[in-house]
């Protein structure tokens, strides 16, 4: 029996795998970023705004950001430039109607930012983010929310 009605064609909800890029999800400790990607080009850090003491540390490479907060496991990925994609295909350039196409309705949109947001029904603040320039993406963030 072949489905017709549009939930049946209706993109899923996000899941862990959404969270993967480049082998790299929010359970992989720096170790192995290292070992994936290599030694990042600079490293930043500042106070987290949430936690008193508390650190923000970002790993950047030429088209990727790798954010740490206080702990050794990645806490989110940040697509920059052309190079990786999501699990489910997006990459910097892509359409506004191919996300739409891939992930559905976006949860929110911020005209402010030109940006949408994709959230992981098992927790509020852990989301897919995508801006646009353009009508195309121009930067992705997957991962944990300060939040």
């Amino acid at each position: 029996m072949v489905a017709n009605s549009a939930a049946a064609q209706r993109p899923s909800a996000l899941r862990p795998v959404d969270f993967v890029v480049a082998n790299i999800s929010d359970s992989t400790d720096s170790a192995k970023v290292r070992a994936l990607l290599g030694a990042p080009d600079s490293v930043t850090a500042g106070d987290h705004p949430n936690v008193a003491g508390g650190k923000l540390i970002d790993w950047w490479y030429p088209d990727t950001r790798i954010s740490y907060h206080d702990k050794a496991t990645v806490r989110g990925v940040w697509l920059l430039a052309a190079g990786h994609h999501t699990a489910r295909g997006i990459a910097l350039g892509d359409s506004r109607s191919r996300v739409r196409a891939l992930y559905g309705a976006p949860a929110r949109s911020n005209p402010d930012e030109d940006a949408w947001v994709y959230r992981d029904p098992s927790a509020d603040v852990h989301l897919l983010k995508l801006w646009f320039s353009g009508g195309r993406v121009s930067r992705v963030f997957l991962g944990w929310t300060l939040d």
